[in-house]
Parts: structure tokens; sequence; C-alpha cells
């Protein structure tokens, strides 16, 4: 049986959809590139060139995302999201690696938010959310592949489950995605890419309120909870 996991309105996500996911997609991974071989060209023109093209690959650090069914306006929506989730991502990133560094430093902050969406500020949890935290950005930098769906409902967003694994493309939601706050379009992303490439599950919504009494385990496996982490990180609302 096929599920999927998702966000709601504004950040609930309806139940999982059965019978949604074909047996034989597969997970997108990013690529590798190789360095390139060893030359004994010693030709200043042709040594010029070879350097300018390691430049301008070093200077092109941006994600190459895809966007199957949008149209320019989705898109343009999609990516404006996405550009804002990036940086976002980084701030909480470094608050958690200084967090993990020295947790008897930890600053008070930072430890009032561990605490209200991981239950936990012992060290060797923080360096397990911020590995997954980490995971969830060098996919962001490489790029994801969006699809639009164009459907009535209070889904913003969901990825397909295919026995234990996410699988597959982020899949936004129209109109409902385009409706939601600059918050919700962000975290939303941040969320269905938690899904997809961290494997964690939806065990509450910030908004909930058994998102408070969650156990320590089950909110470090909780998609919300590093969404919610990184945007309250940042000053900026949960929702």
């Amino acid at each position: 049986m096929s599920t999927q996991a998702k966000r709601e309105n504004p950040v609930q996500e309806k139940e999982n959809k059965e019978n949604g996911f074909a047996g034989n997609q597969t997970q997108t991974m990013g690529k590798t590139l190789a360095p390139p071989p060893f030359q004994l060209q010693t030709d200043p023109v042709q040594r010029k060139e070879d350097e300018s093209e390691e430049t301008v690959q070093k200077k092109d650090p941006t994600p190459k995302n895809s966007y199957a069914d949008a149209t320019p306006a989705q898109e343009a929506i999609i990516q404006k999201a996405f550009d804002k989730a990036r940086p976002i991502m980084s701030v909480a990133i470094n608050k958690l690696a200084t967090a993990a560094a020295d947790p008897k430093k930890m600053d008070a902050g930072t430890k009032a938010l561990l605490q209200r969406h991981f239950h936990t500020t012992d060290g060797d949890h923080v360096k397990e959310i911020l590995k997954k935290m980490r995971t969830i950005k060098s996919h962001l930098d490489t790029g994801i592949n969006f699809e639009v769906e164009n459907e009535a409902g209070n889904t913003l967003g969901y990825v397909y489950k295919f026995l234990f694994w996410h699988v597959g493309k982020i899949h936004i939601v129209f109109p409902l995605y385009q409706n939601s706050s600059e918050e919700t379009q962000i975290g939303t992303i941040i969320h269905e890419v938690a899904h997809r490439f961290t494997g964690v599950a939806d065990k509450a919504y910030v908004w909930q309120s058994e998102y408070a009494t969650l156990s320590r385990k089950d909110a470090m496996n909780n998609a919300d909870s590093y969404a919610s982490f990184a945007m309250e990180a940042n000053g900026r609302s949960a929702r």
C-alpha cells in the first residue's frame, strides 16, 4: 500500500493517500563530478581557459531545481520560498553546530528552541538533529525535483512513501500553497525535504496540542520539528 507524507493548511497535512505511487518510481540522486584529469599541457592560453572554466564553476553554486507540471507563475512562487529556505537552514545549522560543540555553553535561546521542538538538549541528541539538518541543507543546495499538483483540499505538499522510504518528487499543491503565508510556504519546503531525504515521519504539527507532549524520540522523528526549529531559529513564525 502506498502512502503520502504531507502538510495541511495552515500546517496540517491530510491523511496519507493510498494507491498513488507506482512501484517502479525511484529516488532522485544528486550528481557528483569527478575531478578533471591531470593535464601535461603547459600552453598559457589553454591553461587560462581551464582556469576561467574552473572559476565559473566555483561562482555558480545555484541549485538546479526542476518543476514538473508547473506554470511559470507557480515555478516563481516555489522558487522564491526555496531561495529563502536555504539561508534559514544555514542559520539553524550554525546554532546547532555551536550547541553541539559544547553543550554546557549552549545559549539560552537555542536551548529553549531545542526543548520546544525536540524535547531534549542532550549533546548526543543535538548531534543527531544537526546531522539531519545538514542533510536537508545539502539537498537544498543540490536542487530539488518539484512537481505541481492542481487540486482542491487542505494539503500544501507531500512526498510518496514506498515501503520504508520516501521517494520521488516533492509535490506542491496549488492553489492552497500560493494562498498561504510566506512562512508556511518556506516551512512546507523544509518539512517535505526533511521527509524525502532524512526519512522522518509525521508525528504531530507545531500547532497541535500533542506537539508539546511528544516523546523525545518521536520529536526527533517528526518533520515539523525540523521545519519549525529552523523557522524560529531565524526569528520567524513556525506558521
